[in-house]
């Protein structure tokens, strides 16, 4: 299943030439977490990386706890009057009904961003101006990377964080960091974007690869993922919280309208952006092979 919103993504890349874009859309509080029927397999999933994996999927700078505690307050708050049956509240906690726990506002052992970050699918980030006013990735909860290393990344400027993406620094870089300074409280704003991996894993930190797959196993070889991502300002801290909802479909799956725009995208992207995505030794069979979909 598609989102409309992906496929809207996907029928704006189809019709004509590349370009960069920040893509925001504001969106009303309500709409800030979306929970899927996958919500209960993200959330075994998380539990298991940040037991066995922690180092790989949490970090945090000193002196974020106050941000954190503020992200903990806003989820506490907003889940229970969102969705009460799956997380209905019970007195000064709530439980999660999808993996039957009772959770409580705080926990003295960990710090409040991943307390934060085991409530609800989406990873969480926090972006924080520096006396400079850079803004610089200070936290995060990621269990879900696409080709990239928390470890590598935290204290960053967001510039330097996306680096590797075509045209970032010249076309996006300076727009991106005057956004984050301006964005105001109560005001939350939406964006998605797409690429395609060779394995439907959610947990992909490694570097990109160049994906090999041939033309008879393009339907279950090859994966569309999408990432739901929101932003909005922490009134105290004035950190910004960066939301991702990473979702992902099989090739195969992917419906014939949204198929042949794909393939249109593909075959406007130019070839920095085809390496970027991996796809660019087998861009001219799979949108081909698209497009007969």
């Amino acid at each position: 299943m598609i989102d409309p919103a992906v496929s809207a993504l996907l029928a704006q890349a189809a019709s004509g030439p590349h370009r960069p874009r920040m893509g925001l859309v504001a969106i009303p509080e309500r709409d800030w977490i979306v929970l899927g029927d996958d919500q209960r397999e993200k959330l075994v999933l998380k539990r298991r990386l940040l037991a066995e994996r922690h180092g790989e999927v949490f970090a945090a700078m000193p002196g974020t706890e106050a941000a954190g505690e503020e992200v903990a307050q806003l989820l506490f708050d907003h889940l229970p009057r969102r969705f009460p049956t799956r997380y209905p509240r019970m007195g000064t906690m709530f439980a999660i009904a999808a993996t039957s726990e009772l959770v409580g506002m705080s926990s003295p052992s960990m710090h409040p961003l991943d307390l934060a970050g085991r409530l609800v699918p989406d990873d969480l980030c926090l972006v924080q101006e520096d006396a400079e006013g850079v803004p610089r990735l200070v936290a995060a909860s990621l269990c879900f990377p696409s080709r990239w290393r928390l470890g590598e990344k935290l204290g960053s400027p967001l510039a330097e964080i996306h680096g590797p993406v075509p045209d970032y620094g010249k076309a996006l870089a300076a727009p991106v960091d005057r956004f984050f300074g301006a964005l105001a409280d109560g005001r939350i704003v939406e964006r998605w974007n797409w690429t395609i991996h060779d394995r439907p894993d959610l947990f992909q930190p490694q570097s990109p690869r160049r994906h090999a797959v041939p033309p008879e196993r393009f339907a279950d070889g090859l994966f569309l993922r999408n990432e739901r991502q929101t932003l909005r300002r922490l009134p105290r801290s004035r950190a910004i919280l960066f939301a991702i909802d990473t979702r992902v479909t099989r090739l195969g799956d992917v419906p014939p309208a949204d198929a042949r725009n794909l393939a249109a995208a593909i075959r406007h992207l130019p070839d920095g952006e085809l390496a970027y995505k991996g796809i660019a030794a087998i861009a001219a069979p799979l949108g081909e092979w698209l497009a007969a979909r």
